[in-house]
């Protein structure tokens, strides 16, 4: 490891210290207990030990993702290009060209996020509950009980009354017709519910937006990643930094959300960890996080694994440590069967640990089965010292038929990483870019000693009464040399007159590799020019349309 920055004694000693435990060095604790024995102490270990297992400080991830970023924003790395600016070791000074970046990554990823936005983003709740059947033919039943009570009073009705001559002017609807308008026109209340709650959370978490960033990530990384929860009685939708996230799951495993644990790691200000923890923080702490202990100073060589040039932040640091876990613990729950008294038939339900039989329910033959479930748990460490929130996830993701089976708040998935490292789009096109950045320094170097074709002239050759700014005036003017060969005592040489081509050949042949390389990127990429050329008259319409 190449030590970039210089920190103090107690700094180095701290690192090692969180470098030594880290990395599978922790323990977790047993997760298999009740709930009335994980206990405050029980519960910080668990944050500490899955914290202390991730890969934060010593995977070399982070920095293979943050370069990702770098070559989509067009940022040079040297190491890249050392062959090429170095071939003997040393660097030329005042070289006549300067290797620089010419994006070809950037165009293709910015198309395809201008396509994403334009695809419609439209979702309706319907309802899939098992009862939903059911619900469903008991509205149509009483929808056509009462058709046929009024065409039973239209029968029964008698001219005379007014009520009943009101109901005969009224023509109800056949049993074929009521069917058919009710397919039409039913939705279940459960569904109107979730429309509008839906509608609320797409509009009020700008999730249009927030879909068309997770799209760059994907691109970029080839990794996306999102949490959703509850956070000071509203519901929130995060997007997650592709660095910022760590998690194990089953290799078959496709999503994060199903994995056995996961992890958010992240910088923010004391504002921002207030606002989002506030209520359960004390006064204390809260003024506490005016003056964090565990900086990103601190963690500096750890956090920034194999980090290259300056942080920005290290001048005016007051970023605070936040680091939420989730994970999955295990809770005892039961399974209660009795006989119902009224039809005899066994009935169940699910209790928690708590539950005590009750002597009736004894008497009546009532059984419970114990059972070790899954359950979501969540746990965040402030600063490095402050421990908040460790308690189960209020709303559960749990499954109906299997109680045991829950997700994690953090979705997310990774490109292609089967039995492989992961890749994405960007990293894809490294090379054809690294190889474009090549030939066009190449190119200009050629161009920088490519010279015109030059005619060599006798300097004798000038008549004796001329200069030479006359001699070159009529050159340039007439494109006639004007010469005198009767001068006494000059004797021409027999190649007084000859061309010098300094012009380099190699030129059109670079051209010709820049050409096959953009092709060649195109066709990995999937969009070739006939496509960036619709997208551009597209935007180009838009705006016509506007003004």
């Amino acid at each position: 490891m190449i030590w970039r920055r210089t920190i103090g004694l107690t700094g180095i000693i701290n690192n090692f210290y969180t470098f030594t435990r880290m990395y599978g060095a922790a323990k977790i604790p047993q997760q298999r207990l009740p709930l009335s024995k994980k206990t405050k102490k029980w519960r910080e270990e668990c944050v500490d030990a899955f914290i202390n297992i991730s890969k934060f400080g010593l995977s070399e991830r982070r920095s293979n993702l943050k370069a990702l970023y770098d070559y989509y924003n067009g940022e040079v790395d040297e190491a890249d290009y050392r062959y090429v600016i170095k071939p003997y070791g040393k660097t030329r000074e005042n070289f006549p060209s300067k290797l620089r970046n010419y994006p070809i990554i950037k165009p293709i990823i910015d198309l395809l996020l201008g396509e994403k936005s334009k695809r419609p983003l439209n979702y309706t709740v319907t309802v899939k509950n098992a009862d939903s059947v059911s619900l469903k033919e008991e509205a149509k039943k009483k929808q056509l009980l009462k058709t046929v009570e009024a065409m039973f009073l239209k029968e029964i009705a008698t001219p005379k009354d007014p009520q009943t001559q009101q109901i005969q002017e009224q023509q109800p609807m056949l049993p074929p017709q009521i069917m058919e308008q009710f397919e039409r026109t039913y939705v279940d209340d459960r569904a109107i519910k979730g429309q509008a709650a839906i509608n609320y959370i797409m509009y009020e978490q700008e999730i249009y937006d927030k879909f068309q960033k997770q799209f760059f990530h994907f691109l970029v990384s080839g990794e996306t990643y999102s949490h959703k929860g509850v956070r000071r009685s509203e519901p929130f939708y995060d997007v997650i930094n592709p660095i910022d996230v760590d998690f194990d799951k089953d290799p078959d495993v496709d999503f994060v959300e199903d994995g056995d644990w996961a992890i958010i790691r992240r910088y923010s200000h004391a504002s921002t960890v207030i606002d989002q923890y506030g209520e359960f923080l004390t006064e204390e702490q809260c003024l506490e996080l005016e003056d964090p202990k565990h900086q990103s100073v601190d963690t500096y060589l750890l956090y920034r694994s194999e980090a290259t040039g300056s942080d920005d932040n290290i001048s005016r640091n007051r970023l605070v440590e936040v680091v939420t876990v989730y994970w999955k613990s295990r809770k005892r729950i039961g399974f209660v069967a009795y006989p119902d008294p009224q039809t005899g038939m066994v009935e169940e339900f699910e209790v928690d640990e708590s539950f005590r039989m009750p002597a009736e329910m004894k008497e009546m033959g009532a059984k419970v089965e114990w059972e070790w479930v899954n359950e979501v748990w969540e746990g965040t460490k402030i600063d490095g010292r402050f421990y908040v929130k460790i308690s189960p996830i209020a709303n559960q993701r749990t499954s109906l038929d299997n109680p045991s089976e829950c997700k994690l708040p953090i979705n997310g998935c990774k490109y292609s990483d089967i039995n492989s490292n992961n890749i994405s789009l960007v990293s894809l096109g490294i090379p054809f870019q690294i190889n474009y950045n090549i030939f066009k320094y190449r190119m200009e170097l050629s161009i920088a000693r490519s010279k015109d074709i030059i005619a060599q002239f006798d300097i004798n050759m000038i008549p004796k009464k001329w200069d030479m700014d006359k001699f070159m005036y009529y050159v340039e003017g007439t494109g006639i040399a004007w010469v005198d060969y009767n001068k006494e005592g000059i004797q021409l040489s027999p190649q007084h007159q000859s061309v010098l081509d300094m012009s380099i050949k190699t030129i059109q042949q670079y051209i010709m590799l820049l050409e096959t390389t953009m092709q060649e990127w195109e066709k990995i990429s999937g969009v070739n020019r006939q496509r960036q050329g619709i997208l551009v008259h597209t935007k180009a319409k838009a705006l016509h349309n506007k003004l």
